[in-house]
Order: structure tokens, then C-alpha cells, then sequence
């Protein structure tokens, strides 16, 4: 039989007739088992029923005692014995087979915290999710949580949402943003959805590349000073060069 999870408790579909030659000498005094290595015992019970007017047979259905979760396990496979009055025993094997009921987000297989590289570079890196609900196995789709904010990262979705995806970061100049740090959250999302989905926070570190020559703070500097005079020239405190470069490049030379 078949039984959706998360489904109520309670009996089931499941209903054996069950019958014994001795009649009500026996199936009166009925009682069933359910042998199980896997706990099955503590998820199913059985109840009994007896037929008035047909002695010699009666009723046994499945019941339910606590919602099945697929995920757990999504296949039961226990055994029952009928124990008559002697006890003679008879017994049967049942199947039960969890339907996936759609409330799981995507989970992540492949995703990464970090991700560290120099300036004026491209890069790529690989992030791959699948359907929490595995009975359902939708495809996964990926997005940037706030995809203008930054223009030099995109993410692209491969072969429709079955082969993950890939996170694209084109040449950053970490000199002219003045910035070397950037925190952004991927998300992963079903595919037909989108109500269903999972975020992972990432960080990107752009480290400086030594790739600018110093320059002056200013292109012309004048003062005046007598002839035949020994002295110490003083431009002022905005005399100097700056290196545009940050990090451990950064150098002001004055």
C-alpha cells in the first residue's frame, strides 16, 4: 500500500480478511504480532474485528500510529503473524510505501563560505543543490540574493537545474572601489517553486595586485627662495605621492 507522509494517524486502507477452519474458538481469541528490525512496530499497529454471524472470519487492518516522514524512511517492510488460541500461527509480509509529500527546501551538496583571489581577475566557482523533497527531485535553479548590487557577479543555472550551477565574478578593480570585502547570499530554489528555497551567506576577498605607479599629489609645485642662501625647502604637508594601490601595496611618500 501506498500512505502519504505527514498524513494523520489512524487506520489505513490495509485490510486482510483473515480466516481459521476452528471458527470462533480461534478467531476469537485472535491476537497479531508485528516483527520488525527497523522500529516498524512503534510506526504501525494492528486492529481486529470480528464479523457477526461468520465465525470463522474476521477482520485485521493496518493502523497508523504516528505520521510516516520520507525521508527517514520511505519503504516499510515488517512482517505480521496471526496467533490463534493454540497459538497456531500464520504469517504475512506487508509492504508500505511512503508517498513524498512537497515541504522540504533544496539542500546544499556543494557550497562554500569564502572565496579569495586577486583583483582584475575573472573566476569562476561551482555551488550545486538538490530537492530536500528527494521523492520529487525537482529541478534547482540559483540566484543572487540582490543581483544589482554588484555588477561583476552573476550566477548561471547548468543544464536546466540537474547539473548545479556556476558563480561568475569579472575583473574587479579593488583600487578604483576603494573596497576589498563583499557579503552576498546565493540562493537555491525549486524549479516550478519558488516558494522552496535555501540561502547560503557567502564572502568574497579581492586581494591587491602592486599593478599602479605612485604619482604626486600634485603635478606642479612652486616656491620662491633666495639666491646664495643655504636652506630646507618646505612645500607644505601636501607635498608628496600616494600609491593608488591598497592592502599591503599602500604606500604615501612625502
Amino acid at each position: 500500500m501506498t500512505r502519504r507522509e505527514l498524513s494523520d494517524p489512524g487506520p489505513t486502507s490495509c485490510v486482510y480478511n483473515v480466516t481459521d477452519a476452528d471458527g470462533a474458538i480461534s478467531t476469537q481469541h485472535m491476537t497479531f504480532r508485528i516483527d520488525s528490525d527497523r522500529g516498524d512496530d512503534q510506526v504501525f499497529d494492528i486492529s481486529s474485528q470480528l464479523l457477526p454471524d461468520e465465525p470463522r472470519r474476521m477482520l485485521m487492518t493496518l493502523v497508523l500510529n504516528s505520521a510516516l516522514n520520507f525521508e527517514h524512511n520511505p519503504l516499510h517492510i515488517f512482517s505480521v503473524t496471526a496467533l490463534d488460541s493454540l497459538p497456531n500461527t500464520h504469517t504475512v509480509s506487508l509492504m508500505v510505501q511512503v508517498q513524498n509529500v512537497e515541504h522540504r527546501p533544496p539542500r546544499w551538496l556543494e557550497i562554500w563560505a569564502v572565496q579569495r583571489f586577486d583583483e582584475k581577475t575573472n573566476q569562476s566557482f561551482t555551488v550545486r543543490a538538490i530537492d530536500g523533497d528527494t521523492g520529487i527531485d525537482r529541478p534547482i535553479l540559483y540566484r543572487l540574493n540582490n543581483p544589482h548590487a554588484y555588477p561583476f557577479f552573476s550566477i548561471e543555472t547548468l543544464d536546466g537545474g540537474r547539473g548545479g550551477g556556476i558563480f561568475h565574478v569579472s575583473e574587479i578593480d579593488r583600487d578604483e572601489l576603494q573596497q576589498e570585502i563583499f557579503n552576498l547570499a546565493i540562493i537555491a530554489y525549486k524549479d516550478g517553486n519558488e516558494q522552496f528555497w535555501t540561502e547560503a551567506e557567502v564572502t568574497i576577498i579581492v586581494d591587491d595586485v602592486n599593478d599602479n605607479m605612485p604619482t604626486p599629489l600634485h603635478d606642479v609645485y612652486n616656491i620662491t627662495i633666495p639666491e646664495e642662501t643655504p636652506l630646507t625647502l618646505n612645500f607644505g604637508d601636501d607635498f608628496g605621492f600616494i600609491d593608488r594601490d591598497l592592502g599591503v601595496h599602500l604606500g604615501v611618500c612625502a
